[in-house]
């Protein structure tokens, strides 16, 4: 009998030391995780007094470091300044600061415009998973910046890692790479694929894109008023050539009903902008009088604007006014 209550004594022990540990593991995991939490936080939540970045900056915290240069770039507009505190962070494996300094580098800000260099720290962010950092690398790879190589292999590569990271801006990318067999073979499907997720989250380039394959017949079967659809939707967040085409097609009657005002209304829109052809439409609507009263000395105006600049068109309405 003693020796049953001993045990159970025993037992009742070794289950209040194991929950005490338990208890302090998991404590300790809280604040672990807490701290992980922490470091999370954009800098902007840890640094609202200059004076206090600049000295967590002086004494080496990477994150103030960064923090600084983005300050003295964005607000003192010191990009000299600016540069050199993001490579103090960068240097440490900062990926904030070596995307703001590749960027700086890319842009010549600060300093020499050198692409070498630019891709160099875009790729060191790009492989911390920056994805931002992969969009820019795959930029300057798929134009051969400066005396960087063309390499449409390791551009698709770092637009692909942006895009499954759900960067939008890297899907028109990808769509364009893959509608034209660029560091791959084409394949049309894929490239709507693209078009159509940026198309579909409201990228104004993948609606753009996704619009003129439509319009083309591109891997889907051509329906001018799908295309009228999805031009509208880039036209209506500002994109010029889109404002242009779509009142191309309202003067033609192409996907919508025919209707002069309304090509005039969005050439002027694209005009506002400064795109010469919807200068030299505007231009040419004026003289002929289609969608708006006719005015000789207005289509001199707009067609003057768009021929001043080289569009041959325009040149061409000049001279028969002539």
């Amino acid at each position: 009998m003693r020796f049953t209550k001993l045990v159970k004594l025993i037992v009742g022990i070794v289950g209040f030391v194991s929950a005490v540990v338990s208890l302090l593991v998991y404590l300790g995991y809280l604040k672990d995780s807490t701290r992980s939490r922490q470091l999370t936080v954009p800098d902007e939540a840890y640094y609202t007094d200059v004076e206090e970045l600049r000295r967590l900056a002086e004494a080496g915290d990477p994150r103030a470091q960064n923090f600084l240069g983005a300050t003295l770039a964005n607000n003192a507009k010191d990009k000299i300044a600016a540069r050199k505190w993001y490579y103090k962070a960068a240097i440490q494996g900062n990926s904030k600061a070596q995307f703001n300094l590749g960027v700086m580098y890319e842009k010549g800000e600060g300093g020499d415009q050198d692409y070498e260099k630019a891709l160099g720290w875009l790729v060191k962010a790009a492989q911390q998973g920056y994805a931002e950092a992969q969009y820019e690398a795959a930029g300057i790879y798929a134009n051969g910046s400066g005396s960087v190589k063309l390499d449409y292999r390791a551009a698709l590569r770092l637009y692909s890692q942006a895009a499954e990271q759900g960067y939008v801006r890297a899907y028109p990318e990808l769509g364009l790479m893959y509608l034209h067999g660029e560091g791959t073979s084409k394949d049309l499907a894929r490239a709507l694929q693209y078009f159509r997720a940026g198309a579909d989250v409201g990228d104004v380039t993948s609606e753009a894109h996704l619009a003129w394959r439509y319009y083309n017949g591109e891997g889907v079967p051509k329906d001018h008023a799908l295309a009228a659809k999805w031009f509208r939707e880039a036209a209506d967040r500002g994109d010029a050539q889109s404002q242009v085409q779509l009142g191309f097609m309202f003067s033609r009657g192409l996907g919508v009903e025919q209707d002069d005002r309304r090509a005039f209304e969005w050439n002027m829109r694209a005009a506002d902008q400064g795109n010469m052809v919807a200068e030299k439409n505007i231009g040419a609507f004026f003289l002929t009088g289609r969608g708006v009263e006719q005015s000789i000395d207005k289509a001199k105006y707009w067609l003057g604007r768009a021929a001043s600049r080289g569009q041959s068109e325009a040149m061409e309405y000049l001279n028969a006014i002539k």
